[in-house]
């Protein structure tokens, strides 16, 4: 078995190689313990199979254009995880470096997003922020439903970084991938047969579940997810800083609601909208609008707008969702963008 093994890691190896798709350009936080974040002074190539893209991040490890143009105007600050940070796409098609344009000379904008992380992370890292850099114009959280909700109060013991790979919990199996092009084949393999499954949702379906928002447990991360952002919210009040909220749904929830548009028959049991819901009630409350690329997303669909093994957004959602963030900003703030979509 070990000799067939290492014999088809050979041939793999020569024929078909196959690429480690996740960033090895982590690090811990210098000030915020337990915490991961980007490495200062970036640079990475990352193939995750359906794209290639470019990490490049500026001394505070914030992620920033492969190649600089000049960035001026008031700041406003970008919080989130993966959709925020915008993986896999380049900086220049998120929605980030599209604002950055449209607004140019007018607002820069921030991207203090990290992969894998939550709204305790958002919290500290926007704290940290605000008590160490100028003040920003304003504030857009992103909050992407697959698993904000659901990680809103993470186990930041069980996360390190060693040579530049973020793990969380046990690293024997991400060390196998990173050393064997055929567990990473295996890996894929496994990942794929999951991914096409029908009605596929990559995190918690029992958020679209109406009768799951009774259970002490969901109601608990509920308030705890509702505490971590209402304290970047009341920051924020204190401070007069707007904030904007992003609502990201995941790719699951786009092609059912499609796909039950197009005749399917529709899942009685669940409410697509459900999280969405939730998390804009949470906000109103607070006195913070949301903007909600649900429905702009359906009209182009999943597969024009999320990568189907990696489930984030292709530039053509972020442009969605720099479009409808564009219009928010110019009515809080008043300053028109000088570039249209």
């Amino acid at each position: 078995m070990l000799i067939a093994a290492l014999i088809a890691e050979g041939v793999l190896r020569m024929i078909a190689p196959q690429t480690l798709w996740v960033p090895t350009c982590y690090r811990m936080h210098p000030d915020i313990p337990g915490v991961h974040t980007m490495d200062v002074h970036a640079h990475q190539i990352v193939d995750v199979g359906e794209t290639r893209y470019t990490i490049v991040t500026d001394d505070l490890g914030y992620r920033v254009p492969v190649d600089p143009y000049p960035r001026s105007g008031q700041p406003v600050l970008l919080i989130g995880d993966s959709f925020t940070f915008g993986q896999p796409v380049d900086y220049d098609q998120t929605f980030a470096g599209l604002l950055d344009k449209r607004f140019a000379g007018r607002l820069t904008f921030i991207d203090t997003g990290v992969p894998k992380h939550g709204p305790d992370e958002y919290r500290l890292v926007f704290e940290h922020h605000l008590d160490t850099q100028p003040k920003p114009a304003a504030v857009i959280l992103g909050i992407y439903l697959g698993n904000d909700i659901t990680s809103a109060f993470g186990d930041r013991d069980a996360v390190t970084v060693i040579d530049g790979t973020l793990y969380r919990g046990t690293r024997d199996r991400f060390d196998l991938k990173r050393f064997s092009h055929l567990v990473r084949l295996l890996d894929r393999g496994l990942d794929a047969l999951s991914l096409d499954e029908p009605n596929r949702f990559r995190y918690n379906k029992y958020l679209y579940l109406p009768d799951a928002w009774e259970h002490p447990h969901l109601q608990n991360q509920m308030r705890l997810f509702t505490t971590e952002c209402g304290k970047i919210v009341e920051r924020c009040k204190t401070e007069h800083i707007p904030v904007i909220v992003l609502i990201i749904p995941e790719t699951g929830a786009i092609e059912q609601i499609t796909a039950e548009r197009d005749g399917q028959p529709p899942d009685t049991t669940r409410d697509l909208r459900l999280p969405a819901k939730k998390v804009a009630e949470a906000f109103n409350a607070m006195g913070v609008p949301c903007v909600d690329t649900t429905d702009r997303l359906l009209e182009l669909g999943a597969e024009k707008t999320y990568f189907h093994d990696d489930c984030h957004w292709k530039p053509a959602g972020h442009a969605i969702a720099a479009e409808l963030l564009a219009k928010e900003l110019t009515e809080l703030l008043g300053i028109e963008p000088i570039e249209s979509p």
